[in-house]
């Protein structure tokens, strides 16, 4: 098994209880380079805890997977490879950073950034799993919409929402549980330094607010890997949706 941790707050963060170590179960025959934990995961309806990760292949390509739990995230079983290189030839990535919801319908949906080098700047275009049994068996499709680490709000009046970035900080729009998309607008212009990496969550009805970073540098500067920028800044706003 591979191991990570995880803390435990009963009063809404006050204080927390932990901690502790979370073994995660995967086949000898899948041995990825390193796993990923995204930030949120699901409570399924029928008690689950589901948790989607990503790891690299030999290639150095990235593969995601689902996992659930059913001692409270204690441990976690592997139950399948969401989607690998294959579903997506497209990007030179392969599914990574991937957002995961369960739907009114029971349906999981998972939508994952696949690469960016071959498109410039921008985000290629991501990849949409769905699974109607469980997160068993996924059905892929490649979305018309390029980004990095997208983010889904599904929104009191039964409307999605979508976050990504690159160029800029995005939204887009789902009034069918994810089967189409219309993008709203940009937070920020393709000119705008940021890292793209913008995340969100509805705080009343209709209410979204919606967090993303700036910085200070070139256009030439403008990737991860380099130097820490002079300037930072973490900018929130809130979306009114009517």
């Amino acid at each position: 098994g591979r191991y990570l941790c995880r803390a435990v707050t009963s009063d809404g963060g006050n204080e927390w209880n932990g901690p502790f170590e979370v073994e995660y179960k995967m086949p000898e025959n899948l041995n990825p380079i390193q796993l990923v934990l995204p930030a949120r995961g699901i409570e399924t309806r029928d008690g689950q805890i589901g948790m989607i990760m990503y790891g690299q292949d030999k290639a150095r390509k990235y593969e995601t997977f689902y996992f659930t739990s059913s001692d409270g995230g204690r441990t976690f079983d592997y139950r399948s490879t969401v989607a690998s290189t294959n579903d997506a030839p497209w990007g030179e990535l392969g599914p990574c950073e991937p957002v995961l919801v369960e739907l009114e319908s029971g349906e999981l949906l998972c939508i994952m950034r696949t690469g960016s080098a071959a498109y410039g700047s921008q985000g290629a275009p991501m990849l949409e799993s769905r699974s109607k049994d469980g997160g068993l068996t996924w059905m892929h499709k490649k979305l018309t919409i390029g980004g990095v680490q997208p983010k889904l709000i599904q929104a009191q009046n039964g409307k999605m929402f979508m976050l990504f970035g690159r160029p800029g900080n995005e939204l887009a729009i789902s009034r069918n549980e994810g089967k189409s998309w219309s993008t709203i607008g940009s937070f920020s212009p393709a000119d705008y330094f940021t890292s793209g990496y913008v995340d969100g969550l509805e705080i009343s009805g209709g209410r979204l607010l919606v967090v993303y970073d700036r910085w200070k540098r070139t256009r030439q500067k403008v990737w991860l890997w380099e130097p820490p920028p002079p300037v930072n800044c973490i900018i929130g706003r809130f979306v009114d949706i009517k």
